[in-house]
């Protein structure tokens, strides 16, 4: 525990640093006990970064990452998303690239790790849910392309229907695990119109899309920000988001729509 007796220059300072490729905007997360294949039972650090890159560092000692992935491919064409290809400014809120922005979340009972990885593969943007093992960083399920559509009459539904735009969708609220669904929320960058809010959840296991819900498909704006925070989620397993409607025009129940039955 800290306190004003042991925060002094003899017992508290710093004590190592970690290099990453990237900034990270995402928290990182901490696992105690984590059995790495050849390596023993460490406890780790997990630092994510927005040029797409996921590390575990031994929490105990500096020193290279025990492991590291890397969701792009440069030959391949698969890159990072420039911030520059959304806002066309590199000197706003975000500078560089959009990778991995919001904070991961654990499940330690299936020794998982889920996150959103954007990426730009051949001019076309992709944003992906990803389930890596824990101890080394290997898929556990296949990544799911994320895409949802909605009825809606905003200015830009297309034959009545509003569809989530991976390349304007800033994910930066952090993931939730609840009842077995990883919950996944969205906002717009910088304000850029159009853009809408949206809250989709997905199998924790399958990573099969569960539910899609948009907060303002017949108007517009309404994004899910949340500081970069994840929800807040009661005893019942129910999820709470702040919408910020100082940029949204949602009209409260006649404004809510659900892809699938029964909301997220």
């Amino acid at each position: 525990m800290l306190n004003s007796r042991n925060v002094n220059v003899a017992e508290f300072g710093n004590l190592y640093s970690y290099y990453v490729d990237g900034a990270a905007f995402a928290q990182p997360l901490y696992i105690a006990g984590v059995q790495i294949p050849g390596r023993g039972t460490r406890n780790l650090l997990y630092v994510a970064t927005m040029n797409d890159k996921v590390y575990a560092f031994d929490a105990d000692q500096g020193g290279p990452p025990l492991w590291m992935r890397d969701f792009t491919n440069e030959l391949a064409g698969i890159t990072p998303v420039p911030i520059t290809d959304i806002t066309n400014n590199n000197n706003l809120n975000i500078v560089g690239n959009v990778g991995i922005e919001d904070t991961p979340v654990i499940n330690i009972s299936t020794k998982s790790l889920y996150l959103v990885a954007r990426t730009k593969e051949d001019g076309e943007y992709i944003q992906r849910l990803h389930r890596l093992n824990l101890c080394d960083g290997a898929d556990q399920t296949p990544a799911a392309a994320i895409q949802a559509f909605v009825r809606g009459a905003a200015r830009d539904a297309v034959d009545g229907f509003v569809r989530f735009d991976p390349k304007a969708g800033n994910q930066r609220s952090a993931l939730a695990l609840v009842n077995g669904q990883i919950l996944i929320a969205w906002v717009s960058h910088e304000d850029l119109r159009p853009y809408h809010g949206w809250i989709m959840s997905y199998d924790a296991r399958t990573l099969q899309q569960t539910g899609a819900f948009c907060t303002t498909p017949d108007t517009a704006d309404g994004g899910i920000w949340q500081s970069g925070r994840g929800p807040a989620v009661d005893v019942r397993g129910a999820a709470y988001y702040e919408l910020e409607t100082a940029a949204g025009t949602a009209s409260g129940t006649s404004n809510v729509s659900s892809q699938i039955p029964g909301r997220p």
